[in-house]
């Protein structure tokens, strides 16, 4: 079985909407994202990555237990990737 490596030996992938280039286009990264800072998923939802792990801010636009760190029991952050930095939209 194939381990999958870990987020720290991932380059982020950037992606970006058509007629954009590199330059100007809004970076989103598809593996889970090595600052600290805040993001969006694909699904919309807030996430607070800090050194101490995941927080969940927001779901579906309800505020959620921010005290709270994400622990997963099955599956990874990046399952939820693509992510964009906050201050990037």
């Amino acid at each position: 079985m194939r381990i999958p490596p870990t987020a720290e030996h991932q380059a982020p992938t950037p992606v970006t909407t058509r007629g954009s280039t590199p330059d100007t286009a809004v970076t989103t990264e598809l593996t889970e994202p090595a600052a600290t800072g805040l993001y969006r998923d694909r699904d919309g939802d807030l996430w607070q990555k800090t050194d101490r792990g995941w927080r969940l801010r927001s779901q579906h636009g309800v505020a959620v237990d921010d005290a709270s760190y994400w622990a997963w029991l099955d599956g990874h952050v990046r399952d939820y990737a693509p992510f964009v930095p906050l201050g990037a939209e």
